[in-house]
């Protein structure tokens, strides 16, 4: 990981998420070998000292200390593309009395959402097609809904080579097709079966 040493300049938002007692700040900029360096600044009492602090919630859990009584600043360098946009995480620090101060807050981390691909053909009375999420590990498994009108006729999920298929009986057809991993990102196609 890219240490906060290599961060480089400001190419990007700042978004703060604010909770009783907590606070936490991103600015997304670049950095040494890191197209997409977001760079986390914690803010919490200040009698909590220089506290021990973590950040959970994406592809790994950040730690580290407090650099002046109720200020910690964190790196993350965010080249899963599983992650952008606004995300929930749990912020926590720690006491030197032993407790812990937590809040969920939600943060910009910048990036782009994954551009999934649906594609669908007729052949007779079949409805076939693929559904295509660029992330590697989001492969197969993904929800086809085919609706007929407002409700839904057939649901089934894509195999391993993001592949689908249904016989189906005549009519005009809207297949909504959603990313296990973006589910807020379904794509959509209307056929008619004759």
């Amino acid at each position: 990981m890219t240490s906060l040493a290599a961060f480089m300049g400001i190419a990007g938002p700042v978004h703060a998420a604010a909770k009783p007692g907590i606070r936490v700040t991103s600015t997304i900029g670049v950095a040494y070998d890191c197209d997409r360096m977001v760079r986390f600044e914690i803010y919490f009492p200040s009698s909590y000292g220089e506290a021990p602090v973590q950040l959970k919630g994406l592809d790994r859990t950040l730690q580290g200390r407090a650099s002046e009584p109720g200020v910690a600043k964190l790196a993350w360098c965010g080249n899963d593309p599983a992650y952008y946009g606004i995300v929930t995480l749990e912020v926590i620090a720690f006491s030197p009395y032993g407790a812990a101060l937590s809040n969920w807050v939600k943060v910009n981390v910048g990036g782009t959402a994954p551009a999934l691909k649906l594609t669908v053909k007729v052949k007779g009375r079949t409805i076939s097609g693929t559904f295509v999420d660029p992330l590697a590990y989001a492969n197969g498994h993904n929800k086809i809904v085919f609706y007929r009108g407002t409700k839904s006729a057939y649901t089934m999920t894509t195999n391993e080579q993001n592949t689908f298929s249904k016989s189906v009986k005549p009519g005009t057809y809207t297949i909504k097709a959603t990313s296990l991993w973006s589910p807020d990102l379904p794509k959509t196609a209307e056929v008619t079966v004759r």
